[in-house]
């Protein structure tokens, strides 16, 4: 059985110069919870949004909010499916927050599916902070929650968002490759990095296409 990693990060904003490189893309992916309606509709029909390199703005409500998924679920799960079998380093959840009786940074739970069950890998709790806090017009790019060292090796991921306020908005889900070691496939009930933290909201701008 392998070991578990437990690490605390503490709350950081970054504004990276870099684009980031572009990781594994998934096929497909499904949510367990219906989409919300409020001043606009987010909904995502097409199970397309998530995955199409297509970025909102730090503001939900510049332009209409077309990127963004909404739900006013207290837990959702998105399950992506990938083409095959994935090495996966790290996931990155595009997502913003006005205020907190609005719209929230959720926490975020990551999960493989291994020997027909899902297995956690990692979690980040993002407590509710004011401190967050962005217009619902603010122009700017938005950041990334991440959670990185997550060793993941399966053909299905599980991303489940867990809300910390009334709205959970979110537009984009990448992940970063990882390596993956020869017979070094993971062990039933095996996990990898437990990111226990604060806020971690990093600004990754990536190469995507803005509606106007």
């Amino acid at each position: 059985m392998r070991n578990t990693v437990s690490a605390i990060t503490l709350a950081v904003l970054t504004l990276a110069a870099s684009t980031a490189t572009a990781g594994p893309i998934p096929v497909s992916y499904t949510f367990d919870q219906g989409t919300s309606q409020g001043s606009y509709v987010y909904s995502d029909p097409g199970f397309v949004k998530l995955t199409d390199g297509v970025l909102g703005y730090t503001g939900w409500a510049v332009n209409g909010a077309p990127q963004w998924v909404g739900w006013t679920a207290n837990q959702v799960n998105v399950d992506f499916t990938f083409a095959g079998m994935t090495a996966i380093s790290g996931v990155n959840l595009g997502t913003t927050q006005d205020n907190l009786a609005d719209v929230v940074l959720p926490s975020l739970t990551v999960s493989q599916w291994v020997n027909g069950q899902w297995s956690q890998v990692g979690s980040l709790t993002v407590p509710a902070s004011a401190a967050n806090d962005h217009s619902s017009l603010d122009t700017s790019p938005h950041g990334f929650l991440s959670l990185s060292g997550l060793n993941i090796y399966s053909d299905k991921v599980r991303l489940t968002l867990n809300s910390n306020g009334p709205w959970i908005f979110a537009d984009e889900v990448t992940f970063n490759e990882g390596v993956q070691q020869d017979n070094a496939m993971p062990e039933p009930g095996s996990m990898g990095l437990l990111a226990a933290g604060m806020a971690l909201l990093a600004l990754r701008p990536r190469k995507a296409v803005r509606r106007s």
